[in-house]
């Protein structure tokens, strides 16, 4: 409370100094949105995961992210992945690789060390940009290192040796499997998908789907923009 009052009165004895501190936000300029050549063209679809449970679970220590510290993995209750997707809107301008990941969170340094692993493939394939996410579970391995044995971090660094190789891999995968395909936006709004003890007044119950059909096979592949933790990671790790 003292800090903030000592804030609030610093703010206000020198307002001038605040607004000259302030600047205005530059000039964006306008988007430039690519089209693709002819009408009717499709998109180019692949998508591919890969486990990225440790085969020496048992073995070594890692340490599951979340619902306090120094908890070791004793088992495996339903399996995480590495999930790639391959989507090019044929414009000639190259494919947008998606990385989603089965982890609490993956740190900038590690993402700009990811995109230096797969540099050789970004190149190969005239990929236009990759992005990396995290689903954020809790109950997966400690990618951060905030969860170990205190004052240690719970970091495990051949678990990353493990888990660039298994990215490295479903990207492969998705790049090799692509096939033309169409794109289609839906969204819904359920309640039920956040968690219980939500602010009533900042929760977010419409969620968006990117549903992506490739047309040589009956598969959909679909992503989804969920605004808040979903509950089935709460109900399966008992919280």
């Amino acid at each position: 409370m003292h800090f903030t009052l000592r804030m609030l009165q610093t703010l206000l004895a020198a307002p001038n100094a605040l607004r000259s501190a302030v600047k205005p936000a530059p000039v964006l300029s306008p988007a430039k949105w690519d089209y693709p050549a002819a009408p009717g063209e499709h998109f180019t679809v692949g998508t591919a995961k890969v486990s990225i449970v440790p085969g020496d679970l048992h073995a070594q220590k890692y340490y599951l992210a979340g619902y306090g510290a120094n908890k070791p993995a004793r088992g495996v209750l339903n399996p995480v992945y590495a999930t790639a997707l391959w989507l090019d809107d044929n414009t000639g301008h190259g494919g947008l690789l998606l990385i989603s990941v089965d982890c609490v969170g993956i740190m900038h340094n590690d993402v700009e060390a990811l995109r230096a692993h797969l540099a050789p493939l970004i190149e190969r394939t005239g990929c236009r940009a990759m992005h990396v996410m995290s689903t954020h579970v809790h109950a997966g391995i400690d990618t951060m290192g905030f969860w170990g044995k205190f004052p240690r971090s719970g970091r495990n660094e051949s678990y990353f040796r493990l888990l660039f190789g298994a990215i490295e891999s479903a990207a492969e995968q998705a790049y090799a499997t692509r096939r033309a395909g169409d794109c289609t936006t839906a969204t819904c709004k359920r309640r039920e998908f956040n968690r219980i003890n939500a602010c009533p007044r900042c929760l977010m119950i419409t969620h968006t789907g990117f549903v992506l059909c490739r047309m040589t096979a009956a598969e959909k592949c679909i992503l989804l923009t969920m605004p808040a933790t979903p509950r089935c990671w709460a109900a399966a790790t008992n919280c």
